[in-house]
């Protein structure tokens, strides 16, 4: 018997592979949120990071190691949060929902960009 996080992990990575194929919306959206993480729980730099602890405190190889939890601490957290996105979108349909607003554009031939319909002349309906 596979220890519980073994199990939610499995559990989990089927999850992806239901959504898989991403439209045009559900792409941005997690790019977005991932690139938006990303950004967010990045690492200080080392010379950085030292200004917080007062000189002399710690040793250069307990400060170096320290650094590195630092490191693998931002990294795991960026990683169970991107977890638990990929998560909730696929609970609650995220990228069906997206998809469908896809393909409703698509049909009523909006781009998605500028605010225009597709090549349907200037200035949209009527005339």
């Amino acid at each position: 018997m596979a220890p519980e996080s073994e199990r939610e992990r499995v559990k989990s990575a089927s999850h992806p592979k239901r959504t898989r194929v991403q439209g045009q919306r559900s792409k941005k959206l997690t790019n977005a949120f991932h690139s938006t993480v990303k950004y967010a729980l990045r690492a200080l730099p080392l010379d950085e990071f030292t200004t917080y602890i007062p000189p002399g405190m710690l040793s250069k190889e307990v400060l170096e190691a320290a650094f590195e939890a630092y490191c693998q601490t931002l990294h795991q957290a960026r990683v169970f949060i991107d977890k638990e996105f990929e998560e909730i979108c696929a609970e609650s349909l995220i990228g069906d929902k997206l998809q469908t607003i896809d393909v409703m554009c698509a049909e009523q031939g909006y781009d998605g960009h500028h605010g225009n319909h597709g090549s349907h002349g200037e200035g949209g309906a009527g005339g």
